[in-house]
């Protein structure tokens, strides 16, 4: 099992248009092949940042699911709204 935790620092004036993105990102990604779960979060002490926290079956899901047509679509949109990321892939031990 893969976890993914991506969190984003998304300025006030864009956390809408980051919002409406993402939440046609999910709608797409939960369908896909291996998607245990995949959902956007809020930190509750700072509303800018923005954190996608995935469950995937395996690592080749996830690579998959950055080969999809919406990942192709949506992130590169997403990343013009925020103006930090943090990536982390974790593996279960």
């Amino acid at each position: 099992m893969i976890k993914v935790v991506s969190k984003n620092q998304v300025p006030t004036e864009n956390i809408e248009a980051f919002k409406a993105l993402a939440a046609k990102m999910v709608e797409e990604t939960v369908k896909e092949d291996g998607c245990i779960d995949y959902a956007l979060f809020e930190d509750e002490s700072n509303p800018n940042v923005l954190v996608f926290v995935e469950t995937w079956e395996s690592k080749a899901h996830l690579e998959a699911h950055f080969q999809a047509p919406h990942f192709k679509l949506y992130v590169p949109q997403m990343g013009e709204l925020r103006t930090d990321k943090e990536l982390s892939i974790l593996k279960t031990v």
